[in-house]
């Protein structure tokens, strides 16, 4: 069920009383000063408004002066009113360099974000001559290198010369009709000065105000607006002139030149949160538009790359979208956070990816019903799909949280399919110490991948419910309470200085192994009792287990020779069997504590080769 669906369209908006307390705030500054300003909410909330839904996203268009003019008005007229909750007003420069072409000014008012700009029209640079420019290049006539080093020089950005507009004008320069809505403060109206914006909203169109070439070249980030909005809204009735647009080789070229990876990012992870991201992950890919913002080497197979697998019936285009149609219904069905949404669809969306590669592609013979078949198969599909997830995400400058999740959860995908019912109980334990809060999402990506190949077997659903059964038996939460923060570790009762301690190590590596090998011996623990060991018991194992294979003596073979020649430098130890007799005695005195110092390692020592070299019993 879409937005436009949910509820009649309303003109009569229902303000709730928070926003009439802002509205109110801004009608009396206007009438304080005398200003003559006509107020109007602009874009997305009227938008959301008429749909019958609730939003944050307060917008002011001024028609008389610009948006940092009013906001000093109002923040004047709130402190000689001792009106609490106004801030001061903040200039939003999105690019310093061109702040000054960019007059929106950001408050808060109550504890609502609201913004303020004057009405506009707007020109974004020559946009014939950068038309014609990239339509040479379509043609072969220029290289892309130089289309966006023309793009540079000439300072082509998203951000816009701005002169004041009427309401008419700045209606016009929005990217959607829908969004092309005000509500006017005076008369508390909803105004459609394109004319079409409450038909399109009632019909679920898409549509550009203006000419969609023209729209989509001034502002290329729109392109992917248009996909969020299809996706968001349910709207799946775009214009024909907007979906060529949205085609045009021109426009993505100078989608490539303008657009950042922080902009890109950003509209990625509203569609992949969306209701349907999966349509309009498709709608990505049906524009090309996926090339610019998932551009694969040239050597590898396409997205409708047709598997040949015995266990797929669908392309790898197909079968990766409905895996996300399926983990995304997962992800709202148990009440994913937005930001668990984006990381799950964008693992799923990717999880594949790697089958393009063509260095992991390969076949098998098999036989069926004493036939010989020949199947493809991809060897190790997963890391490739990992690698190239990372890389992604890295150029479109995500956070490292994001892609750290991500990636895991593309490259252990195939965990439920492969390894259900052989883990054991410690492998099961190290991977939910790996995966930490994400084991639970690891597995439904699992179901998710099953589902996208088809109607999966009983027998299919039974082993993953059998993996998930033995998982939640290991109490993950639990478990994951005694982890060590960021580290696939437990929170063992000796730590590196006590290992060090008792094992006689000095800093370096083998303090790590020493610590390695306890927390594998705590995590076979737990994954028997559900609990940890006992301090007493870590002592234990250190002792019986550790001491012998690890312990280093305080004393080497040359410093038993050393003290040999100082007792008896006429008739030292002869033999190595006898420095090696004596070490072996020294670390067995170190390992019951009996000898802790160097000094008293060299005291035990002289008193053995005194033994020794006397013919007494050592």
């Amino acid at each position: 069920m879409h937005w436009y669906k949910l509820a009649k369209l309303n003109t009569d908006i229902k303000i709730t009383p928070l926003e009439e307390s802002i509205f109110n705030l801004i009608r009396d500054v206007i009438r304080e000063y005398n200003l003559g300003t006509v107020p109007r909410v602009a874009g997305g909330w009227v938008r959301d408004k008429v749909l019958g839904k609730d939003s944050d996203d307060i917008d002011i268009s001024l028609d008389n002066m610009t948006g940092m003019r009013f906001a000093r008005f109002l923040s004047l007229y709130a402190r000689r009113n001792r009106i609490e909750g106004v801030s001061k007003p903040k200039k939003i420069e999105a690019r310093p360099e061109q702040a000054k072409h960019l007059e929106t000014v950001t408050m808060s008012i109550f504890g609502q974000k609201v913004e303020f700009m004057n009405l506009r029209t707007e020109g974004y640079g020559n946009v014939p001559e950068l038309m014609e420019k990239a339509q040479d290049v379509v043609e072969g006539k220029d290289t892309k290198l130089n289309f966006l080093q023309y793009v540079e020089n000439e300072k082509a950005s998203r951000i816009p010369d701005m002169e004041f507009g009427t309401l008419q004008e700045d209606a016009a320069r929005r990217d959607l009709t829908i969004n092309s809505l005000f509500y006017n403060l005076d008369t508390n109206q909803v105004e459609d000065p394109n004319g079409v914006g409450l038909q399109d909203l009632e019909t679920g169109v898409l549509r550009s105000p203006t000419d969609p070439m023209t729209i989509m070249a001034e502002d290329p980030l729109r392109a992917l607006r248009v996909i969020r909005f299809s996706s968001k809204m349910g709207f799946r009735d775009i214009d024909p002139k907007l979906m060529e647009a949205l085609n045009d080789p021109r426009i993505h070229l100078i989608f490539d030149a303008k657009i950042t990876s922080e902009r890109k990012a950003e509209e990625l992870y509203k569609i992949l949160t969306s209701p349907s991201p999966e349509y309009g992950m498709r709608l990505l890919h049906d524009t090309n538009l996926d090339e610019s913002v998932f551009p694969l080497p040239e050597d590898f197979s396409t997205w409708e790359m047709d598997q040949q697998s015995r266990y797929h019936d669908l392309n790898v285009l197909d079968h990766t979208l409905k895996a996300l149609e399926e983990l995304n219904k997962i992800g709202i069905e148990k009440g994913y956070s937005e930001r668990e949404r984006f990381v799950t669809n964008m693992a799923a969306f990717l999880h594949d990816i790697g089958k393009l590669d063509p260095e992991v592609q390969g076949l098998k013979k098999v036989k069926i019903d004493g036939k010989e078949k020949e199947y493809k198969i991809y060897i190790d599909h997963h890391l490739s799909s990992a690698g190239i997830a990372e890389q992604f995400m890295r150029n479109l400058k995500m956070s490292n949280d994001d892609i750290d999740d991500i990636k895991k959860l593309v490259e252990y995908h195939m965990e439920s399919h492969e390894h259900g019912g052989k883990r054991s109980g410690a492998q099961l334990v190290n991977l939910i110490l790996k995966m930490d809060t994400l084991w639970d999402k690891m597995i439904d990506m699992g179901y998710a991948d099953a589902l996208a190949k088809g109607m999966p077997s009983a027998e299919q659903i039974a082993k993953k419910d059998e993996y998930r059964a033995r998982v939640e038996a290991l109490d993950p939460e639990k478990l994951l309470g005694m982890k060590v923060e960021r580290k696939p570790q437990l929170q063992t009762h000796l730590n590196g200085h006590d290992l060090q301690q008792l094992l006689y190590l000095p800093k370096g590596p083998e303090v790590g192994k020493a610590l390695e090998a306890l927390n594998q011996w705590q995590i076979k623990n737990y994954a028997l009792n559900n609990e940890l060991a006992s301090k007493e018991d870590e002592m234990e194992f250190v002792t019986r287990v550790l001491y012998p294979k690890m312990a280093v003596p305080l004393l080497n073979g040359n410093d038993i020779m050393n003290i040999s020649r100082e007792l008896y430098p006429d008739n030292p130890l002869g033999t190595g069997k006898e420095i090696g007799r004596i070490k072996s005695e020294l670390v067995e005195k170190q390992r019951t504590r009996e000898i802790t110092t160097p000094q008293q390692a060299k005291d035990f020592v002289a008193t053995l080769i005194q033994q020794t070299q006397s013919g007494g019993v050592a």
